[in-house]
């Protein structure tokens, strides 16, 4: 039974049922892909792709007809809470992404040395994405270690301290002109990063609307 909801917009229906759409931009899709992703109900706090039956992110390329693709591929997919009650509440609602993730964007703001607050602060999103990834399934935890490489850690650590920290106290002592700039080894962050790209790319399934499910080989 679906239940009734509010809608004024695809951001109630992706709110009311914790489903949303988000973006994926790489060098290596011809495309950006659309994933879902969804609050998992079994650990508070937590998030998790919509995987297909072989462990894979589930990804569509075209936004607009994402009901459609999934509807198409249902069978092959492994299905969150409320999915289908999700999809029934699109009507002509035009489909949305909540957020978009530009990898190679990422990539060349770490070879560019160009890692100041926004940067840094699409990296750490990217590596929140990752996680999600690696803890939603057993079969994922053996990508831990690339999550708790001591580059990535290093960010995190600086992200906390002078962009996103609840410690005010320490982060008003430093205004943008003073605030010490994040001391890295680039190359290495840069080795760290291209990893978890790699091992997202080597799980990402695509759903075209004309096809069936095609796995991406990196």
């Amino acid at each position: 039974m679906i239940r009734e909801v509010k809608i004024d917009s695809f951001d109630d229906i992706c709110s009311s049922f914790s489903i949303w759409i988000i973006k994926y931009c790489s060098q290596n899709y011809t495309f950006p892909l659309y994933m879902v992703w969804y609050s998992d109900t079994d650990v508070e706090g937590r998030h998790a792709f919509m995987l297909d039956k072989s462990g894979c992110i589930f990804a569509v390329t075209d936004l607009v007809k994402i009901k459609e693709t999934l509807l198409k591929n249902i069978d092959k997919i492994q299905q969150p809470n409320n999915l289908m009650n999700w999809l029934a509440c699109f009507g002509n609602i035009i489909p949305e992404y909540v957020e978009s993730y530009n990898v190679g964007q990422i990539e060349n703001n770490i070879r560019g040395n160009d890692f100041y607050d926004e940067s840094i602060t699409q990296f750490i999103g990217f590596i929140n994405l990752f996680g999600d990834f690696v803890y939603q399934s057993k079969d994922n935890l053996l990508y831990e270690r690339d999550l708790n490489n001591k580059y990535i850690s290093m960010v995190y650590k600086y992200y906390d301290q002078y962009i996103q920290s609840s410690n005010y106290m320490i982060k008003d002592q430093y205004n943008q002109k003073d605030k010490p700039r994040l001391e890295i080894n680039h190359l290495e962050l840069l080795h760290a990063f291209i990893k978890i790209r790699y091992v997202i790319e080597e799980n990402i399934s695509v759903a075209y609307l004309q096809n069936t499910v095609q796995p991406y080989n990196v």
